[in-house]
């Protein structure tokens, strides 16, 4: 095997694999196939989290418009105490 891969070498070209080089090499392209596949899995996690804490944030922040308006309402005298407490209750989730 060794002198036939002289001799591919002499004519340029690349030297034959052995069984046990082929199946090395498959063997550490299935491990980078995982890794990668590991990777996407990683990437795809970090996507749903980053949308759900932009949901969040946005739920949060409609929250926050919602109550400056009944407290607005409520200074005005539009909404008396309970009723502002109660609307706080049911925005809050409390």
């Amino acid at each position: 095997m060794e002198y036939s891969n002289c001799l591919r070498e002499e004519f340029g070209l690349n030297p034959k694999m052995t069984i046990a080089e082929k199946k090395e090499l498959q063997k550490l392209e299935e491990r980078e196939r995982l890794r990668e596949a590991e990777r996407e899995a990683e990437r795809e996690a970090i996507k749903r989290n980053s949308a759900k804490q932009a949901k969040r944030k946005a739920e949060i922040t409609e929250q926050m418009d919602m109550l400056a308006q009944l407290k607005d309402l409520l200074d005005m005298g539009v909404l008396i105490q309970e009723e502002f407490d109660q609307k706080k209750k049911e925005i809050m989730d409390i």
